[in-house]
């Protein structure tokens, strides 16, 4: 008898870990993910600030999301190098395409944000695509922002889909080029986001929570009548 409930508390985990494991993987339009830019290089020397902005994902629909950067309004996208991309991030997906929503085309009449590939973020190390950007005025760029753009996937993708590099002990999903704009203006550097919320479960992984619960507690009254007949 202890074997059987043992099986079935087994079985209930085994459907708690398929049911994590199909939310990763099951696309939900609706479900969104956010992160704080919050982490800076310290050789930016910005001192200390609790956020420089932050950044949603948004999945629009099947194989599609939407990418969101607003800045902390002292701080603006700075034109840097190979080593300071406009943005920059891990995402794992096949034939991907990525689309500006906002500034329309990447254009904000005075710069130029464009989709670039693999780049080394100082501070950060390595990611799999980045946006450039590049600005012939000096700061501040008239563009306020937020910075928006698109992705699809000819395969599976979902706000799962952006992956992390660990620096210092965190789990960093972007990093971003900062200029200041307000007290002491001109410094610049990177800065890292890190991830505030993924989502909740979705209605499938409840429904099998629920039934993985559902038959150990089906299980354990059965027993009940059975242990108090033995002890009588």
């Amino acid at each position: 008898m202890k074997f059987r409930l043992l099986a079935a508390v087994a079985a209930g985990a085994m459907l708690l870990g398929g049911a994590t494991a199909a939310s990763a993987a099951t696309n939900i339009a609706g479900e969104t993910a956010t992160y704080n830019l919050n982490v800076a290089d310290p050789a930016a020397g910005f001192g200390s600030v609790t956020s420089y902005g932050t950044i949603s994902v948004f999945e629009l629909a099947a194989n599609e999301l939407q990418v969101t950067v607003t800045l902390n309004p002292l701080f603006d996208f700075h034109e840097g190098n190979s080593n300071h991309p406009a943005l920059a991030f891990n995402i794992a997906g096949t034939g991907l395409d990525f689309e500006f929503v906002a500034p329309a085309s990447g254009n904000t009449g005075a710069a130029q944000f464009a989709f670039g590939g693999a780049v080394t973020s100082a501070g950060f190390g390595s990611f799999n695509h980045s946006l450039t950007l590049t600005d012939p005025k000096p700061p501040p760029n008239p563009f306020t922002g937020p910075l928006e753009f698109t992705v699809a996937s000819t395969g599976a993708l979902d706000i799962t889909s952006f992956t992390p590099d660990a620096v210092g002990g965190q789990d960093i999903y972007f990093t971003t080029d900062l200029i200041k704009n307000g007290t002491n203006p001109g410094l610049t550097g990177n800065v890292g986001a890190t991830l505030v919320t993924g989502g909740v479960p979705e209605p499938a992984t409840w429904a099998m929570m629920i039934i993985g619960f559902g038959g150990v507690g089906a299980l354990a009254r059965r027993r009940r009548p059975r242990m108090a007949a033995a002890l009588a």
